[in-house]
């Protein structure tokens, strides 16, 4: 019965435990750090200078993407820097034109939203939480700059823009002949179509 028992509990402690080896991000060594450009890695106008270069595991990206395709919902650690680290709950997956894209929240934050999108090698995505935000952009050569988000150095939100003499002028929305409305012009914003202005929504 007691080497039962001791099986059973060296069975247990070799069980692998979440830590940086089960995460997304690889982190970049002093040398690789060294063949960026300063400008490419500095930190943008709303950013606060916080930045961390990381690789992506491909394999247990991809691998989650699976996950949630077959099952509904699937997890990623996403291990920024050892003091940084955010598990996140992936809800929902999609093939897009070029890639993929993926959200979810980040596991005990409440209001936290979590994306990203897929593009061959280049992963662009944001984590928002109350207590920070942070963006993830392709540098090149396979490494990522994780940036912290400076909220009060982006642009105020303007007034709304009214029409001259008030929106009561309007003219009336036509009709087809099956009776629905017709649409003069359709805007479709895409992850390409923001990655084709310079990743600026």
């Amino acid at each position: 019965m007691r080497r039962l028992k001791a099986g059973i509990m060296l069975a247990v402690a070799a069980l692998p435990t979440q830590g940086a080896e089960d995460g997304l991000f690889i982190p970049v060594n002093g040398e690789d750090a060294a063949h960026l450009a300063p400008a490419t890695v500095s930190a943008g106008p709303a950013t606060t200078g916080e930045r961390w270069l990381v690789r992506v595991d491909r394999g247990r990206l991809f691998s989650t993407i699976r996950t949630v395709e077959q099952s509904g919902s699937g997890h990623l650690l996403l291990n920024v820097a050892p003091e940084l680290e955010f598990e996140v709950a992936v809800e929902r997956t999609r093939r897009t034109l070029s890639g993929h894209a993926l959200s979810g929240r980040v596991v005990g934050a409440t209001g936290s939203a979590v994306t990203f999108v897929v593009n061959a090698e280049a992963i662009m995505g944001s984590i928002w939480t109350l207590g920070g935000t942070y963006d993830v952009a392709p540098l090149k050569d396979g490494v990522h700059v994780v940036r912290k988000v400076d909220l009060s150095a982006r642009l105020p939100l303007g007034q709304p823009i009214r029409r001259e003499g008030g929106w009561g002028n309007a003219p009336p929305v036509e009709a087809n002949e099956d009776g629905g409305n017709v649409v003069d012009v359709l805007v479709l914003w895409t992850p390409k179509a923001e990655e084709n202005v310079g990743g600026e929504a």
